[in-house]
């Protein structure tokens, strides 16, 4: 209801509807513990940034509230993403404690406000750092040499390609001349800028020996340095030919001669004044001859004839050119005339000296032996060559042409003779030819003679020993009357003649097979001399008569007579009995074994007939698989008993008792598990990919054997019986189907068998996917996607081409084209650059037109390729202005960048025209690194306010920056990188971690001090703010916060009037970074009783003491009776001397003379109690305080005879606790 001034109302009803607040606090999920958990844990690597994503399970904001290294961190208030400000680094840890173990609370709030806290600790883990700089290996020198050094033809810009251990960056970073090369940041190729001239040096000193530093920078920025010493030699450049010196006249004639006799091969060996290539170059006879091109010696091709020349005229004059050509390729020729003059031959014919008669005898003669293949060795009074012309038998012999020595074809047989006339008399012709063509011929009668053909003993083959050997050697068991096989190299006749045992041996004269007459004893020998070693000689008779004789040594071994032991399913070996348990159904029961070979068979036991066993390996078995439910043994027990016996080699037998145990047999049937449905599911069935042979892996309840029985498609399968592994035969093609209905879809049946013979089926049905078959479409610098060519064109200088994509993700390479090995491609990111930067006056593509081709390959997932063909143009630059830099300030001038501490990224220089980036050696050069091709400046290290790495130590960073161009030209930069401190202190306050927004604390009414705050750095203290900051004041240096007046919990002064003030306390570093903290300082009530007043201000008490012992008691006693004062000073005066007077009659107590003797402790002393009786009246002495706040109360001698009142009025307050 409204009602105005003049008694008008209005009413309005008003409804209110009451919504349910959301006042829970997100649940937050971090790195560790479960979702909600009020802390989590993280370890991360040093040198990482990303920490962690949290999660809410509703829509928050994130935000860092805590923590004492929470400074260190920043966090994404939209996804979670919390991260260091700047890498960790394991050796040089910021945390609070410097432990590597950081601690910061992340803070979730949600739409209505609702939030929750979450604590994490990031432990940050060691990362093994290469420190070690690259190992250079220069063109001179050991890897890792300070200097190396190359010489180099002038003309030649090529110097050395530079290697290390580990993949670098290079760069030239100093030397005198340092500007008159560049390097392939890649490769370390080193080269001339311009070609060097000997004769006009462009070094520094003018002297040809050029100095650069070669610079090595590996992916942890360690850098090593080589000086490289280039020496530029002198080519010789005359222009003059050589002169040749000719087989006559002077060098440097146009012409010469020379006369060789005929049949000469050698001409002459030409020379120049300087080392030449020889080639004949004309003349209608250079076919004629051949020249050696390095020696310059000169020969016929064939030896010439001067009766048949074969010169162009033939004239017997040859006319031919022969030409030098010195290194720089000046060449010289002269025209050569070789006459071939005649010499005077022989025609006298060659005289045969044959195997009889005299030199140059028509006939001569010869025997041999049959079976002999030589005859004789011709010879003559010159050199010759050697013929068969003629005979009868010519064909039956063969004459080496060289050295005359004649042989049969084939070794004659005077039994068999082939002679034309069978009479073993062959003739032949012998023709010899010296080297004028002249020849003589000599007939030769070669007689063959009959040889006594067997001579020869036969060869005995013994037990041991080789073929004829005189002896041998054997060894036989006791008991045993064979003793060895005699063979011999021919049909023999075999018999004993000999030896001190011999009559204990008999022979077969046929088969040589010698045994004892008798069986040999051990333990009774019969030898000679009864050592068991006995001596025999046989003799061998061949057809012809021949006999061969050998002794043999025949030893007798002790034979073993101990019988075998068996080892049976149980018990140990020898055991007299043995026990097994088998399944019903199966017939194998167990394989026996003895301590020697053995013969087993079945020699009893109740159930023998129910057995049988293998007599070689000892398997018993089963005769009929037993049935558990139907036993069969003797007392129809299922236990069965069999004695089985092995027999040794020797006769010896032992036997075991076996009890053969019939288990009742499993008969459930395995649960089969295929790729879908659960456990003994009559169907399954799984998809695959095209191309793929692995379907599923089958399991069951129990070990089983696998198999395939059924389904349209079985054929198609493979089973592995013991995995269950099921895989195609051949891998399925989605577009050549194979199933039965061509549907892809793929059906079989397959069982699993347990060991008892139980069994279950499944029909599992494989649908096969399509797989992409497509290659990707590649999109070049030119053309559309899936384009088949494209073209770039970029500057001479520049390594960057250009970046291939493709429409899915695909592997890069580069699969050929005439120019494929001047590029690398990247795999990943389809980024294509030269080896080496080109050079448009000197291109290095196939045909040197400066149009570089190459064919690139993109391979996706699935193997499908495309291919694109990619031309690159290089450009013409104008050389020789240096680049023009600009750095982050956008000029080319010296520059300054101000960064705060912990980040290493400092600037990104640009220059008008490809260069490479490096940095001068000079200043703070060596706490920066530069990416030689991006300019990017970054710290080595990220750089620490409290600790500058800077030369002067004053956080201010020098350094020299230097780009160069592809023709050597350099700009450089002076640069300062000046290190800021952004770091905000950290205040610890009364409650709460390091770094908290807030913290509240408690101080009793009638307190000032509050609390002393600090931080992690010096600071300077102020209060910037709170509702009630004008209660407080701040000790700036010590960070002491104090009440301005001491609070009164009945008088409240805060701004609400709820004893709790609220005031912002700033801290302020060095470096203007500041950070704040809100502090609640709640106010305690303080019971005002007299005890407690009392005890508070003991230390007071204790303060009298000493003044009554220096006689000021009266002055106390004065302040207690002065009017002025207030009551309750004057009753805490009262009650302070009353408990010290009290001490007087107490003799342990330390009082004083002065003390006991002074009156007014007798005016003062009172033993009464202070208490609060019914009434609600406090008694002091004799007196009290009353309801009405008005004190009063009386004192009086020991012996009441002096009494005083005193009166006072106070407030008095009950504060419900007595």
């Amino acid at each position: 209801t409204a009602t105005d001034s003049t008694g008008n109302a209005s009413q309005q009803t008003l409804t209110v509807t009451v919504l349910d607040l959301d006042d829970t606090g997100p649940v937050i999920s971090g790195p560790s513990g479960g979702a909600g958990s009020g802390t989590a844990a993280k370890a991360v690597s040093e040198g990482t940034l990303a920490v962690h994503s949290f999660t809410a399970d509703e829509g928050v904001t994130w935000a860092i509230v805590g923590g004492t290294d929470q400074g260190r961190f920043t966090i994404n208030p939209g996804s979670g993403e919390l991260r260091f400000v700047s890498g960790p680094d394991f050796e040089a840890p910021v945390d609070a404690n410097t432990d590597n173990i950081y601690l910061v609370t992340v803070q979730a709030t949600d739409g209505n406000g609702n939030s929750s806290q979450q604590l994490v600790t990031i432990t940050v883990t060691d990362v093994a750092e290469d420190a070690t700089p690259p190992a250079i290996t220069g063109p001179s020198g050991a890897a890792g040499d300070a200097t190396s050094a190359k010489t180099v033809d002038e003309g030649q810009t090529a110097v050395a390609t530079f290697a290390t251990n580990e993949v670098v960056t290079w760069s030239i970073t100093g030397g005198s001349d340092q500007g008159r090369f560049a390097i392939s940041p890649s490769t370390g190729a080193l080269t001339f800028l311009a070609a060097p001239n000997y004769e006009a040096p462009a070094d520094a000193d003018g002297n040809n020996i050029y100095l650069v530093v070669v610079t090595a920078t590996d992916g942890f920025g360690n850098a090593s340095h080589q000086t490289v010493t280039i020496t530029v030699a002198d080519l010789n450049e005359d222009a003059t030919p050589p002169a040749i010196s000719g087989p006559s006249g002077a060098a440097g004639d146009a012409a010469s001669v020379k006369a060789v006799p005929e049949g000469t091969i050698a001409v002459h060996a030409f020379s120049a004044g300087e080392p030449v290539t020889w080639a004949l170059v004309g003349g209608h006879d250079q076919g004629r001859f051949s020249i050696n091109p390095t020696t310059g010696a000169l020969t016929f091709v064939a030896a010439p004839d001067y009766e048949q020349p074969t010169d162009a005229d033939t004239n017997n004059t040859y006319v031919l050119i022969v030409e030098a050509t010195d290194a720089n390729g000046n060449a010289s020729q002269q025209a050569v005339t070789i006459t071939v003059t005649d010499v005077a031959e022989d025609t006298t014919p060659p005289a045969i000296n044959g195997p009889s008669g005299a030199a140059g005898d028509a006939t001569s003669i010869k025997t041999v032996n049959e079976g002999q293949a030589s005859v004789a060795t011709f010879t003559a009074d010159e050199g010759v060559t050697w013929s068969l012309t003629g005979g009868p038998d010519q064909s039956r012999f063969a004459i080496d042409p060289a050295t005359g020595a004649l042989t049969f074809v084939a070794a004659p047989d005077y039994e068999a003779p082939a002679d034309a006339d069978i009479n073993n008399t062959y003739v032949v012709v012998i023709t010899a030819t010296d080297g004028f063509g002249n020849t003589s011929q000599q007939t030769l009668t070669v007689t063959v003679a009959d040889v006594n053909e067997d001579v020869t003993a036969p060869l005995i083959t013994g037990p041991s020993g080789e073929a004829g050997a005189l002896s041998s050697v054997k060894s036989v068991n006791e008991g045993t009357t064979a003793v060895a096989m005699l063979s011999a190299n021919e049909p023999v006749t075999w018999s004993i003649v000999g030896g001190a045992d011999q009559s204990k041996f008999t022979i077969n004269p046929a088969t040589g097979a010698l045994t004892f007459a008798a069986a040999p004893d051990y333990e009774q020998p019969t030898d000679s001399d009864t050592n068991n070693t006995y001596v025999v000689i046989v003799e061998a008779t061949d057809a012809n008569g021949n006999t061969s004789q050998q002794t043999l040594t025949v030893t007798v071994l002790d034979l073993d007579e101990a019988a075998p032991q068996i080892t049976g399913p149980s018990g140990g070996a020898g055991a007299a009995s043995s026990a097994k348990s088998v399944n019903e159904g199966t017939t194998a029961v167990a394989t026996f074994t003895a301590s020697e070979g053995v013969t087993w068979t079945l020699t009893g036991g109740a159930d023998q007939a129910r057995f049988a066993i293998d007599p070689s390996t000892g398997a018993l078995t089963f005769v009929t698989a037993p049935d558990f439910d139907q036993p069969d043994d003797a007392d129809m027990d299922n236990n069965y008993v069999v004695v089985l016996t092995a027999t040794d080699a020797n006769g010896n037998t032992s036997q075991q008792t076996v009890t053969v145990t019939v288990l009742d047999l499993d008969d459930t049937v395995p649960a089969i598990t295929g790729p879908s449905g659960g456990a003994g599911a009559a169907t399954s069935a799984t998809t695959v990919s095209e191309g793929t042979t692995a379907v599923a892996t089958l399991t069951a309840s129990e070990p089983v054997t696998w198999t395939i029985v059924g389904g349209p498609d079985q054929a198609r399968f493979v089973l592995d019986p013991i995995t269950g592994a099921l895989t195609f035969g051949m891998a399925p093609d989605f577009e050549a189907p194979t199933d039965s209905n061509t549907d892809n879809t793929y059906g079989l049946e397959v069982e699993a068998t347990d060991a008892s013979g139980n069994s279950s089926q499944q029909t599992i049905i494989i649908t096969v996917a399509d797989v992409d078959e497509a290659g990707p479409a590649i999109t070049g610098p030119s053309g559309g996607p899936g384009a088949a060519t494209s073209s770039e064109t970029v500057n001479e200088g520049q390594s960057e081409v250009a970046a291939f994509t493709a429409n899915e993700s695909v592997i890069w390479s580069i699969l050929g084209g005439p120019d494929a090995a001047r590029f690398s491609l990247d795999a990943s990111t389809g980024a294509l650059t030269f080896v080496a930067a080109p050079d448009f006056e000197a291109p290095a593509d196939a045909n040197r037109d400066n149009a570089y081709v190459l064919i690139i390959a993109a391979t996706d997932t699935n193997g499908n390729v495309s291919q694109q063909t990619v031309t690159i143009t290089v450009g013409d630059l104008t050389e020789g202005t240096p680049p023009v830099v600009t750095g982050p300030d956008g000029t080319a001038q010296e520059q300054s960048q101000r960064i705060p501490e912990g980040r290493t990224l400092v600037a990104t220089f640009h220059s008008d025209e490809p260069v490479t980036w490096s940095l001068a050696s000079e200043g703070d050069a060596g706490a920066f690194r530069i990416d030689p091709v991006t300019g990017e400046l970054r710290f080595r290290r990220a750089p620490e306010f409290d600790t500058p790495a800077d030369m002067d130590g004053d956080n201010v960073y020098l350094l020299t920056v230097i780009a160069m161009d592809a023709e050597g030209n350099m700009t450089e930069i002076v640069f300062a990188v000046t290190v800021e401190d952004t770091v905000a202190p950290q205040i610890s306050g009364p409650s709460g971690q390091p770094g908290a927004g807030r913290s509240a604390t408690s101080v009793d009414e009638g307190t000032t001090t509050v609390a002393t705050f600090t931080a992690n750095e010096t600071v300077t203290w102020s209060i910037a703010g709170g509702v009630d900051a004008t209660h407080f004041g701040m000790d700036p240096t010590t960070g002491e916060l104090r009440f301005v007046t001491a609070p009164d919990f009945e008088d409240p002064k805060d701004q609400d009037g709820d004893n709790s003030y609220v005031v912002l306390v700033t801290a302020t570093d060095a470096n203007g970074n500041v950070s704040q903290q809100t502090v609640t300082v709640r106010v305690a009530n303080v019971t005002d009783t007299p005890s407690e007043l009392f005890e508070d201000r003991r230390d007071e008490v204790e303060a009298i003491v000493r003044d009554v012992e220096e006689n000021h008691l009266r002055a106390a006693v004065a302040a207690q009776q002065d009017t002025t004062r207030s009551a309750r000073d004057r009753f805490i005066e009262g009650q302070r001397l009353r408990e010290l007077c009290r001490d007087i009659d107490d003799p342990s107590q330390p009082v004083t003379s002065a003390l006991r003797n002074n009156d007014e402790c007798s005016l003062l002393a009172t033993r009464n109690d202070v208490a609060l009786d019914a009434d609600g009246t406090y008694e002091v002495g004799e007196g009290g305080i009353n309801g009405a706040g008005t004190f009063f109360g009386q004192a009086g001698s020991f012996d009441g005879t002096r009494r005083r009142i005193v009166e006072g009025t106070f407030q008095l307050v009950d504060d419900g606790e007595g």
